[in-house]
């Protein structure tokens, strides 16, 4: 702008780097500071495209509600060269027509992080934007994902009612909020129902620019992973642009595997994988977050111990000295090395050892009475937290339930997204399960579920009550789990009966008998015994 103070390209450069840094005023300052000098020297206005992003940052919808001011949402240390890369091209769309990006990293490594801040990226820009924030859960469900994007931003789009009016109403078939607006059509042809999705994705790309966001991918179902492949490459020129997050390690389905090796090949983009963060990073961060630790010798220290005690981890290392800045007791001998020993014996990702235990512990206790129960109810309810089931077992009044996810989406132990509560990440209910209740506690609220969910015929909860069942070693585990394993494989559902199987051979306890059982269920669930019903 020095150059030439009236070039737009890079005054919209300038206003999207201060709305991004969370200075809207500053940008919107900037933008008018240019609109005076442009009408006062050359008689001239802005353009409708710098208007628009100006209008953008002031509606501010673009950004992600209540998080930005978070205390946990500290300034990003260790990832620069993996968001570069993302973001460069992603600052190439949509000029460039449609790309899939794909972030890969482990749980906690910041892939949601990244994933949030290509959201405000794009929607910025001025791209329709739909998300999706996937459950273990939804895997096996046919069109789920769909359904997922449709409530998270692709049934509002500019440009739906183009969609061909018979694959409108199919798509109104599976989504029933579609179906309050057009008459649905319900149909079980995989391939009329995928080209609905493509003729939806065309109407709303012709429109604008749209943008298509999935964390947790691979619990993607497999029907609409391979619709959207298909769209993403016969588009040539269409304004699309498709985001995906992958736990590094994961079991991928046939879709997906097809989908992410088309990347870089039948269809533009790139995979960015999120690495642990380096010593340097963890140097970097212990500085930013830890002012109370006096020197450079105790710095370097606190460092190589939050080092090892996150394994590189991002969400643990952030947590850790998050803590300590809460807690003076916490602090007391971190510092000392070496660290002391013990972590959880649990198949948790990554190692999490006693001291970062501690430091999620000490943000529960700072929550009312209500809200720690709801927690400690929630960590044995597997992933998708329902609110009429934690009532019952955790013996509050429904009203009281409602008041306490509150407080607990405001302190960010769980989020509320398509309808349904989930935590934010495994970790947190697995430390919570472990270290925030006694033994006889944890074996109260796994009766109080086994007995909620007995009533309810959905093959979730049935699934969970098994594996409930199994924990305590209660002789109908076996047999219940056998069931579920038979009713997910009558529906097809693969990965259900797999888990269903595993708290079987658990539940088994050596038993040949029952091991027998389970052999022959197996049989049954492999690709030839598939074939062969």
């Amino acid at each position: 702008m020095a150059l030439d103070p009236f070039s737009e390209p890079a005054l919209a450069l300038g206003m999207r780097s201060a709305a991004l840094e969370g200075d809207s005023t500053g940008a919107l300052a900037l933008y008018h500071e240019v609109v005076e000098r442009l009408a006062h020297e050359i008689g001239e206005t802005p353009s409708g495209a710098l208007s628009a992003l100006a209008a953008r940052i002031r509606a501010g919808t673009w950004q992600r509600p209540g998080t930005r001011q978070s205390d946990l949402d500290r300034p990003l240390i260790g990832r620069r060269e993996a968001h570069a890369q993302l973001f460069a091209r992603l600052d190439r769309y949509p000029r460039e027509g449609p790309a899939c990006l794909v972030i890969v990293g482990d749980a906690g490594s910041g892939r949601t992080r990244l994933l949030a801040a290509c959201t405000e990226r794009l929607a910025l820009a001025g791209a329709t934007v739909a998300t999706a924030r996937l459950l273990v859960s939804d895997h096996d469900a046919p069109w789920s994902t769909l359904r997922a994007l449709m409530r998270g931003g692709l049934q509002l789009a500019p440009g739906l009612t183009g969609t061909d009016h018979v694959g409108l109403r199919v798509l109104a078939g599976i989504v029933p909020e579609l179906a309050e607006r057009v008459a649905p059509l319900d149909t079980h042809d995989v391939a009329q129902v995928s080209d609905a999705l493509a003729s939806c994705v065309g109407a709303v790309a012709a429109e604008n620019p749209l943008a298509i966001l999935i964390d947790d991918a691979q619990w993607a179902d497999g029907s609409t992973l391979a619709a959207l492949r298909a769209v993403w490459s016969c588009e040539q020129r269409a304004a699309l642009a498709l985001v995906l997050t992958l736990e590094r390690g994961a079991e991928l389905s046939v879709e997906l595997r097809a989908l992410v090796g088309s990347v870089g090949r039948e269809i533009p983009g790139e995979v960015v994988r999120l690495e642990p963060l380096t010593p340097d990073d963890i140097a970097a961060l212990t500085e930013t977050m830890a002012p109370w630790c006096a020197g450079k010798g105790e710095r370097e220290r606190l460092a190589r111990r939050v080092g090892q005690e996150s394994g590189g981890n991002p969400f643990l290392a952030v947590t850790l000295l998050h803590e300590l800045g809460q807690s003076t007791s916490l602090r007391q001998g971190l510092v000392e090395w070496p660290p002391a020993g013990g972590t959880l014996d649990s198949s948790l990702p990554i190692a999490v050892s006693e001291v970062v235990r501690s430091a999620v512990a000490a943000r529960v206790a700072r929550l009312d009475e209500d809200s720690t129960a709801v927690l400690r109810a929630a960590s044995i309810a597997g992933e998708v937290l329902d609110p009429a089931v934690l009532s019952e077992v955790s013996g509050l009044l429904r009203t009281r339930v409602d008041v306490a996810l509150d407080r607990l989406e405001r302190e960010r132990f769980v989020v509320f997204e398509g309808g349904r509560y989930r935590f934010t990440g495994r970790l947190i209910a697995a430390v919570i399960e472990r270290e925030c209740m006694q033994a006889g506690g944890r074996r109260r609220l796994r009766e109080r579920y086994i007995a909620a969910l007995a009533s309810r015929d959905d093959i979730d909860s049935q699934l969970l009550r098994a594996g409930l069942l199994a924990s305590e070693r209660l002789p109908e585990a076996f047999d219940a789990a056998v069931r579920v394993a038979e009713r997910a494989l009558a529906l097809g559902a693969q990965r259900t009966a797999t888990n269903a199987m595993r708290t079987a051979e658990r539940a088994a306890a050596g038993d040949a008998e029952r091991l027998g059982l389970l052999e022959e269920l197996r049989r049954r669930a492999s690709p030839a015994g598939v074939a062969a019903q």
